[in-house]
């Protein structure tokens, strides 16, 4: 069974995964396309992410994500359905709804990478 955690950086939450901190690119569209923001993955875990960006949506907010290495060209994509769960003065922290058989690969891949780091 997965490790939990009690808090992090960004609140206190009980977590089924433990997050690993990263710097990844990120792309966050909503269900209308209406609205775009670029910002940066700054932990990760298999469940979600916390990003930092210039805008924030409101919580609760169905958007689309796709994360990737900044300056790769080729890198693999995580692209997911996502939720925004909270909105914090630090940034946002999304959960992913809904992800290809790809994109979790990619996700897994990019978290042995992070561990990897440590």
């Amino acid at each position: 069974m997965p490790a939990m955690t009690e808090s992090d950086d960004h609140g206190k939450h009980s977590r089924l995964f433990d997050r690993v901190t990263a710097s990844y690119a990120i792309e966050v569209t909503t269900e209308e396309d209406d609205v775009m923001i670029l910002g940066t993955v700054v932990d990760l875990s298999p469940t979600g992410a916390f990003v930092k960006a210039s805008l924030s949506l409101p919580e609760e907010t169905i958007c689309y994500v796709s994360i990737f290495q900044s300056g790769l060209e080729h890198s693999p994509r995580i692209v997911s359905q996502a939720r925004i769960a909270r909105v914090t003065e630090a940034g946002m922290g999304l959960e992913f709804t809904a992800m290809s058989v790809e994109s979790i690969g990619a996700l897994h891949t990019f978290l042995e990478a992070l561990r990897s780091q440590d």
